[in-house]
């Protein structure tokens, strides 16, 4: 049996009286049809509606709604199921979803949807016909990809047909401010079934119709002069002014195209009101005016880049003179292996050192450490009898470090003080050899 469509005629309708007109369990799912149903499916890029549905005195969750085959299938939870607020988990969980009551057909039901979930829906879906339009007014762009999640939303416009090869920054701010503009205006956005594609060839539309019959057609604004029309399934407010707001925040090119992301109703004004909020705490911090903040960051770059200067001439003369030190020892000592702790010098540091040591080592072995930091750098020459990146795959890894090198030179880090001091005692072991 096919089910009515009820949100089709009218959005704004949050409950309706129905009757149960197919129960399927399909593995531990429990999908029910109605007769007819408030409940929009997935589809056109949007998700489905959810809500909950009475039967007597006992409530049940509506987690998922699909199409198949001209019906619409409901996914009921019990709503003491706490799982149930989390519908990929339940989609993927081995959970039975009705634990305790026997649907049957004919059975008389109260449909409720969530309402802000379909307002929130309503407003994005809407922002994006807009701001589609325009880009396709603006700058002769096709949309050719929506994507409308719960983290983000974004459209990918092509301009194959276009006297542009991007869109940028500024073209994106002034489709902006186009698209806020028609939401300001309040326009009818009018949703028209036709039977047939012929009958809807007869709207102006702005992308091509593929669809060949049972086709809405989304209008925004009057026919003479739409703001946009296109095909399209899903659920739409009476007036572009219920929108609210849209801002683009971010461009990034993708596959010849620009992926244009964006929010529209509540969900921009929440961004625009955590971005605001960001700007301000930062303006606090840095006892700069919003308009100043910009020059404030750029004078704190130039700062902070002659502090970055200095501390790498510090660096720099610090490494020389340890290396120095070092050649001395070397040069003074019997020994095969030459061992030190260096807590002040980070991996870096001791990585710029080897290059200098290298060419000193001869035939020793040196151990150099940040304690600290668990962290060990071997280094010998390349006529040494040693193998760093041997030594590190034979005793290192075995003790639980995690590192590799070359001949010449290896590093590896541990995962707790033990293990480095169990891999100092076996190099210093090899002083016997």
């Amino acid at each position: 049996m096919k089910t009515k469509r009820v949100y089709k005629e009218n959005v704004y309708q949050m409950e309706l009286v129905s009757k149960i007109s197919g129960v399927l369990y399909d593995e531990d799912k429990t999908l029910l049809t109605f007769d007819e149903t408030i409940f929009f499916p997935t589809g056109g890029g949007q998700s489905c509606d959810i809500g909950i549905i009475s039967i007597d005195d006992q409530q049940y969750k509506i987690i998922d709604v699909s199409e198949h085959d001209d019906d619409i299938y409901h996914r009921v939870v019990n709503i003491k199921n706490n799982s149930s607020s989390n519908k990929d988990n339940l989609c993927n969980s081995g959970n039975s979803d009705i634990d305790s009551f026997d649907f049957k057909i004919g059975d008389t039901v109260l449909q409720k949807i969530n309402w802000p979930h379909r307002f929130d829906n309503m407003q994005r879906h809407c922002g994006e016909h807009i701001l589609s339009g325009v880009m396709y007014k603006l700058y002769n762009g096709i949309n050719r990809g929506f994507h409308m999640g719960d983290d983000y939303m974004t459209i990918d416009i092509s301009l194959e047909n276009s006297d542009y090869d991007r869109i940028d920054w500024p073209m994106a701010e002034a489709a902006e401010l186009e698209t806020n503009s028609v939401i300001w205006q309040n326009l009818p956005v009018i949703s028209t079934h036709y039977d047939s594609k012929e009958e809807a060839l007869r709207e102006p539309l702005r992308k091509e119709l593929k669809l060949e019959k049972d086709i809405t057609i989304v209008r925004i604004g009057s026919f003479e002069n739409p703001s946009d029309a296109v095909a399209c399934c899903g659920t739409h407010p009476a007036f572009s002014g219920q929108v609210g707001l849209l801002k683009i925040y971010k461009l990034e090119q993708n596959k010849g195209m620009t992926r244009i992301y964006f929010e529209a109703g509540e969900r921009a004004l929440k961004k625009y009101q955590s971005q605001y909020n960001a700007l301000t705490e930062i303006s606090n911090k840095l006892s700069a005016g919003q308009e100043d903040l910009l020059d404030k960051f750029e004078s704190l770059e130039v700062k902070n880049q002659e502090v970055r200067d200095r501390l790498f001439s510090l660096e720099k003369s610090v490494i020389t003179s340890k290396s120095e030190n070092i050649k001395v020892q070397l040069e003074a000592s019997n020994s095969k292996v030459y061992y030190e702790n260096m807590d002040g010098f980070n991996s870096k540091l001791l990585q710029t050192m080897a290059k200098d040591l290298i060419k000193v080592a001869d035939s020793k072995l040196i151990l150099l450490t940040n304690n600290a930091a668990k962290f060990a750098l071997i280094i010998t020459s390349k006529e040494s009898q040693f193998n760093c990146g041997e030594i590190v795959k034979d005793i290192a890894l075995p003790l639980g470090g995690k590192g590799g090198g070359s001949k010449v030179s290896a590093q590896v880090t541990f995962g707790i003080t033990k293990e480095l001091s169990a891999f100092i005692d076996s190099i210093l072991e090899l002083n016997k050899f």
